[in-house]
Parts: C-alpha cells; structure tokens; sequence
C-alpha cells in the first residue's frame, strides 16, 4: 500500500500540493496563483477518482466556487496529471505490458539513454527514456493532437533524485513542449504514506455550487441583432448591414466551426471580422479555421505575431481546414480603440493593458445592450460570484475613462454577470487589500 504526498514550489507564481493515492486511485492538485504584487491570490483545485470529481475557485479566504465534473474528466485529469510524477508513468506502464516497445538509445541532455514506448489508459503512446548508467528515469513525452499547434511533444524532464525513504524520486521537474519550456517545478517536500484523512479528498463543505459548463456551443439572442455563443468558452457578436464583428474563436478547429456556424445561422454569407482579445493559445486556438473561412482578423501586436507564426505551423498529424487549403490571412492590430459602426450597429474594441495577466488586451463594449466582453481579466466561475483582483481593479477606471456605460459582462471563461456583481466582487477585494479604492466602481 502506497501514498505520496507531493509539495511543489513552482516558479511561475503558483504554489502547488498534490495528493495520490495510488490505492484508492484518487488524487488532489491544489493551485494558489499569487499575483506579481504578492497581495493577493486565487486557489484552484482539482479532485477525484474513477468515479466523480470536481473543481473549485477561491479568491483569497472567501467561500469556493465548486463544479462537480464527470467520471471521465476526472479519469483524464489524474491520466495527465500523474505523467509529472516517475513513479505514476512506471506504474502506467507495468499495467500495460503488451504495449511496451524497445526503441533505441539517444543522447538525452548530453546523457546516453535507452528508450522505451508503451500506450497509455487514453490511447497516446508515452515514450520513457532512462539514463544508460543509473537507470533512472530522466525524461517522458507525449506526441498528440494538440487544439493549436497540431501536433506537439509535450515532455516531462526528471532531476535532482534524492533518496525518499525506500525510494529514490526527482526534486525538480521541467514541463516542455515542442521544446520550449512550459513550467519548472521545485519540490519543496515528499511524504510517502502518510495518514490520509478522507475530508482533504471531499468537497469543501463551505462552498458556492455552480452547474457545469455545456461544452457544446449554444447561440442565445441579447437583442439588437447581437448574439451570444454560450458554451465551455463564450463568445459574441453583432451583426452589421455588410459583416459581422466577432469576439473570440476559442478553444479549437471544431469548437470554432460550431461557432461559425451559429453566426451563419443568423447572417448567412455576411464576412466575418475576429477580434482576438489577446495572444493566448487558449483565445486564439481557432484562428487557423477562421483564416481558412477568410475572416479577417483584428488583434494586438503581440497576438499578431504568434498568431503568424502559428499560421506557419505544419500540421501533419491530422492536418486542419487551414492545412488542407492555406490562404493568406489579413491582421489588423488594434493600438488603441478602433470603433466598428455602420448604420444602427456598433462595437468598441480598446486596449485595457498593460494588466496583471498580459501586457496588451483587448475588451469590446456594445453599447446597444450596454454589455462588455472580456477575456480573462474578470472570470465568472458561477452565476453571480465574478472573482475579483488585481486584473479586474486595474481595468475598471480605464473602462471609465472610455466612457462605457456597463450595466452587464460577457467574460470568455465563465458566465454573465450584472454591473452591481461585478462591484460587489471589487467591494470583497477591497476587505482584503488594503490600498485597494473602493471607490473604484464601474460607472
């Protein structure tokens, strides 16, 4: 019978403890996101085992927003997850011996190594490769689909072994992908089989419920010939006589198609015009398919370029509708406001960076129904519980200054919220901050 408990310190401003439980086969990642500042933070959790699970969202010490997920989201999270640890990815693989395949010897980091392959619980074929000498495990990775770049390795590097009790396990590891670095973990402390209280395995009892998220995109009507995309991220957009304006293609190629296809239910042949907030992968994952359907594309100049250097991506694992037919794209970028008007539409595009998350960041306003919508900076994990910070405070007073009248939000992550919730989310940040102006209110 074994358990770990596993500390990480990692360096991109998140503190991170997990929990396997090897026997019962459950696991429990806990987040804490601390702001540059060092003022504030919110907590994300992660919890299940074969048969449920769920998620949870905290600002500072007040009541967390918790989502009950599905046995499967909960089976694919622990099966990605448990690949960062070498004793999880060496069990995996034990549990599938007929799959296990001997590739070869290759230089890992200047170390020769010996390399072996074999697939795991959710298909994707996992290689291992071990120091020829120590026979440690120094490095796993994962060839995939991936929702943006086509096809990746995604690597999990292993150092710094210390002894662990009976054990000898990594102190430090490094995520990368298409070998670029994604996170280095430090490991703070490892304790192996501690007493396991099931409480830190359950929902917190003080808590917020909030529904799932469909994944499905819906299109729902908010009048003025403007729509809303509902779905596992949202999106917007308003009709125009000659073109529609579009706010975000999240996601991926077929969660962007369902997208798409909401906006040709309503403006069939109308262009279309892609306003992407800013350069994340997650914001801009379906602009390869809006390229490919000869959208145009409006962003900042930090998203223009990796948007281009996606653009220039091969994807060869299963090639994309931009894959299968390219064609050049057209990027605008928005340094300031750029108003889309013609005659009874309209919709603001502005700058509202530099913020905590990113430098440069787009949000929109349509005045005709006196809504916002924003990527990120002001998430609503349930309905009526916005979760404030240093993002959502610095933007209100340059909203103000744009002379947006809000009375609602759209955010891309979560669901809508009301202008007095989105206040009484900066009125709870300004209890704990204490330099935080109340007064800051959406105007």
């Amino acid at each position: 019978m074994r358990r770990i408990l596993l500390g990480f310190i990692v360096i991109v401003a998140s503190i991170t403890t997990s929990i396997v439980d090897y026997v019962g086969e459950r696991f429990k990642i806990h987040q804490r996101y601390v702001s540059n500042a060092g003022k504030e933070w919110l907590t994300a959790i992660e919890a299940g085992d074969s048969n449920s699970g769920f998620s949870t969202i905290a600002y500072m010490e007040e009541a967390p927003v918790v989502t009950t997920q599905s046995a499967s989201y909960s089976r694919d999270v622990m099966t990605r997850e448990l690949r960062t640890y070498p004793e999880a990815i060496l069990r995996a693989a034990l549990r599938r011996p007929a799959t296990l395949q001997w590739i070869g010897e290759a230089r890992i980091g200047g170390t020769l190594a010996q390399v072996i392959s074999f697939v795991d619980a959710d298909a994707n074929n996992v290689a291992l490769s071990f120091d020829a000498q120590t026979k440690l495990l120094v490095r796993s990775e994962v060839l995939n689909e991936h929702p943006y770049l086509g096809q990746a390795v995604a690597a999990s590097v292993y150092l710094d072994y210390r002894k662990t009790g009976a054990l000898l396990l990594p102190y430090r590891m490094e995520l990368w992908r298409n070998e670029e670095p994604l996170r280095f973990s430090r490991v703070s402390r490892i304790e192996l089989n501690p007493r396991l209280d099931d409480a830190l395995l359950s929902q917190p009892a003080e808590r917020i419920d909030a529904p799932p998220t469909q994944n499905e995109p819906a299109l729902r009507s908010l009048g003025n010939d403007i729509y809303a995309v509902l779905g596992g991220d949202n999106s917007m957009f308003a009709v125009f006589p000659d073109y529609v304006v579009l706010l975000e293609a999240p996601r991926r190629e077929s969660y962007a198609r369902r997208i798409f296809d909401a906006v040709r239910s309503v403006a069939p042949g109308k262009p279309i015009k892609l306003v992407s907030t800013h350069f994340h992968e997650d914001h801009i994952a379906g602009v390869r398919y809006a390229v490919s359907q000869g959208a145009e594309i409006w962003t900042t100049a930090h998203a223009k370029t990796e948007i281009e250097r996606k653009l220039s991506t091969r994807w060869t694992l299963r090639p994309d509708e931009f894959a299968r037919a390219p064609r050049e794209a057209t990027i605008r970028i928005v340094d300031k406001k750029h108003v889309f008007a013609a005659g009874q539409q309209r919709v603001e595009i502005a700058q509202i960076g530099p913020t905590e998350h990113v430098d440069q960041m787009l949000a929109a306003y349509f005045p005709a129904i006196d809504t916002l919508y924003t990527a990120d900076v002001w998430d609503v994990p349930g309905p009526g519980v916005p979760t404030p910070g240093l993002d959502a405070a610095q933007i209100v007073p340059r909203i103000n200054a744009l002379g947006w009248k809000v009375e609602r939000m759209l955010p891309t992550h979560g669901f809508p919220a009301s202008v007095e919730e989105l206040n009484r989310s900066l009125e709870i940040r300004a209890r704990y901050v204490t330099d935080a102006d109340a007064r800051h209110r959406l105007q």
